[in-house]
């Protein structure tokens, strides 16, 4: 089934799915739904073993190896509790694989996976001179930088949807409103010293 994975964030745990695809060759299991499709999850919509189409994803590459798929949008075409388990897939090794697959993954025609294994308006505190760099592209862990835009099935912006954002993004573009902003403030330390303010973003997820 689809594994829980909740994480304490300041405002209260936050719950994600995390998921194994499969196409019945070959077996990707760094998977996350993103945040808005969780009740998919509840309504009992998307459950393991299910066969879903990719429609919109996000492709993030940490430590230059490991390769993270955020679900952004998907449409189940048949409930797992319909289907039985297809093939006898194993672990994707690219290094075996060849290079020729990796542009797969960034392929914008619809992708069919099954599904089988365990899935915010944020508030951002920032320093003036990084204010504007961050409410476009901003570098939010401690991951490197082959971040990925989004990948979707039509032409569009990559635009990451504040809802989508987590621990695992490292580079992404978000279109919001401010909704509010503090007063900038001084800071001082044996590090040195600058002024920062924060602000409160809202799109339409």
């Amino acid at each position: 089934g689809l594994k829980k994975v909740t994480a304490s964030q300041g405002n209260g745990p936050n719950e994600r799915y995390r998921m194994v695809l499969s196409d019945s060759v070959h077996a990707h299991t760094c998977a996350m739904l993103a945040t808005q499709l969780n009740y998919m999850v509840s309504n009992d919509e998307l459950d393991a073993k299910a066969i879903i189409r990719l429609d919109k994803y996000i492709c993030n590459i940490i430590q230059e190896t490991r390769k993270v798929l955020i679900l952004l949008e998907v449409t189940v075409l048949k409930k797992g509790s319909e289907c039985v388990r297809y093939g006898d897939p194993v672990q994707f090794d690219e290094k075996t694989e060849g290079k020729g697959s990796n542009a797969a993954i960034q392929n914008n025609r619809p992708s069919v996976q099954q599904s089988s294994g365990g899935a915010q308006q944020n508030r951002f505190s920032n320093n003036t001179g990084n204010a504007n760099r961050n409410q476009s592209s901003s570098s939010g862990s401690r991951f490197g930088s082959n971040q990925a835009p989004v990948s979707r099935n039509q032409n569009g912006p990559a635009v990451f949807p504040i809802s989508s954002l987590n621990p695992y993004h490292n580079r992404w573009t978000i279109c919001a409103r401010v909704t509010s902003k503090s007063n900038i403030r001084e800071w001082s330390n044996s590090r040195g010293e600058g002024r920062l303010f924060s602000v409160d973003l809202i799109d339409e997820s």
